[in-house]
């Protein structure tokens, strides 16, 4: 039996399913995933997997994308050239706006669905490049891929962004994280959320102590070896594998780490404290006029 959709036009919300109780659901509404079951799962994965509703308290989002900045900037402004970057809240336009679907695939083995944004006035006023910006979520029995492509679509100028996908897992017993990588680069965060400056190399062993320890002020990593790119989470029920090779940096935070992890592959970060202009924050992607770079996370159970 191929997969099936269903759109739900009042909320915006596509569901993509088989008859083996896999499912993803997405919303138009910052492209954001918001429900996730693979075949070996015992139910949903995510926090508050399939509720649309607005809690009262808490973190309200499920697996926000964040683009074209990860985190904040100091005092909600950066510069680059004549060019004046404003956003008064956390990780850019992308989750505040609504995602137009451009296709989609049901065969028997997988499931996929395109949504797409492109700069205009509005996104202007605040973040003045002309772009492009598509996810595609693929879903098969046992796992799931995550692909974001950004296009510049200026003939003239570079395009100066930064990527980031923040899932939130929801946690069902005892909880751990196993990395591949042995070494990482640790920057500090200071008490505001930005960036110290501070940055240390630090062993599996300090990384297993930043974990448990409380996340609500996020830990911000760097994994130089694309092939250690990788990180495994057992919520108490499911061991949950994410592969993300073309993000350089990870945070990991949590609200409530008894509720939710959230795994954040990122490129790029918040600002420093001592602020550098928007073309020269770290891990920013710097994309030549006309050009186009896709980024792929994958998510899949043991």
């Amino acid at each position: 039996m191929c997969f099936k959709l269903d759109e739900d036009k009042e909320r915006g919300l596509y569901t993509l399913y088989n008859n083996k109780g896999v499912y993803i659901k997405v919303l138009k509404s910052g492209a954001e995933l918001i429900g996730l079951k693979f075949i070996n799962s015992s139910d949903g994965l995510l926090y508050r997997d399939s509720d649309t509703g607005i809690p009262a308290e808490g973190w309200k989002n499920h697996a926000t994308v964040l683009f074209p900045v990860v985190g904040r900037l100091k005092n909600s402004i950066s510069k680059y050239n004549n060019k004046i970057i404003k956003f008064t809240k956390n990780h850019g336009l992308a989750r505040y706006t609504e995602f137009k679907p451009v296709k989609y695939r049901l065969k028997k083995e997988n499931a996929s669905i395109l949504l797409e944004m492109k700069s205009d006035n509005e996104t202007k006023e605040s973040y003045p490049f002309d772009f492009k910006f598509s996810i595609m979520y693929k879903i098969y029995n046992k796992k799931l891929k995550v692909i974001f492509r950004v296009k510049n679509l200026s003939k003239e100028e570079p395009l100066f962004f930064s990527l980031g996908w923040h899932p939130g897992f929801a946690v069902k017993g005892k909880w751990n994280l196993l990395v591949k990588s042995n070494i990482f680069n640790y920057y500090e965060v200071a008490d505001n959320g930005l960036l110290t400056g501070k940055m240390s190399r630090i062993n599996k062993d300090y990384f297993y102590k930043l974990i448990k320890s409380d996340l609500k002020k996020a830990v911000v990593l760097g994994i130089d070896d694309k092939k250690k790119r990788k990180i495994e989470f057992n919520n108490g029920k499911e061991n949950i594998i994410l592969k993300f090779q073309d993000f350089e940096f990870l945070g990991i935070w949590s609200e409530d780490s008894n509720k939710f992890i959230c795994i954040e592959p990122w490129q790029g970060t918040d600002d420093f404290v001592e602020q550098k202009n928007f073309n020269e924050k770290l891990g920013i992607v710097n994309l030549k006029p006309g050009a186009e770079k896709k980024f792929k996370v994958t998510v899949k159970i043991k």
